[in-house]
């Protein structure tokens, strides 16, 4: 398991510096391992990150499918925030693809499920992901304000994380 984690670290390195190829390479590759010796979190936790990995370079069609094999395996393990990130995923899927208000049925119960286990960068997350299906509905004064929220929460917690320059950029 501790070898599968430090691919997906691997993963997220190469990511981080633009290498989506390599990056993607690493995950699936650690997917077939996971997937071989039946560690089923570590499996799932890999599908989310891949999930993540195209989502944002923009290959999107595989999505649904790697969330689909995840979230099983996840939620058999209990309530953790690798299963709410891949419900988060979901809803930004939803939301690119042009279903904010599918993506704000998902939305809505993962910021209660985030805030009552504390999963702080999760809800600033959740909270930009509905401040986003209100921006492509519209409703620009709902985007601000979970904006502004997510903002506060991110610069509490994570002052030097991604979340900040991503909600400035809304």
């Amino acid at each position: 398991e501790e070898a599968l984690r430090e691919q997906r670290r691997l993963s997220l390195m190469f990511k981080n510096l633009g290498y989506w190829r390599h990056a993607q390479f690493e995950l699936e590759k650690a997917i077939e391992i996971a997937d071989a010796h039946r560690v089923e979190r570590e499996s799932g936790s890999l599908r989310v990150n891949l999930a993540i990995l195209l989502l944002k370079s923009g290959v999107i069609h595989q999505v649904p499918h790697l969330l689909d094999e995840a979230e099983p395996s996840l939620a058999s393990a209990g309530p953790s925030k690798w299963l709410t990130n891949a419900r988060l995923v979901r809803a930004n899927y939803l939301r690119i693809t042009g279903h904010p208000a599918k993506a704000l049925e998902i939305l809505t119960p993962a910021l209660e499920t985030t805030r009552e286990q504390q999963y702080s960068r999760e809800e600033a997350i959740t909270l930009e992901y509905i401040g986003d299906c209100h921006l492509a509905q519209k409703e620009y004064r709902k985007a601000l304000g979970h904006y502004e929220q997510a903002l506060k929460i991110a610069e509490a917690t994570a002052p030097e994380g991604d979340i900040i320059p991503e909600v400035c950029h809304r």
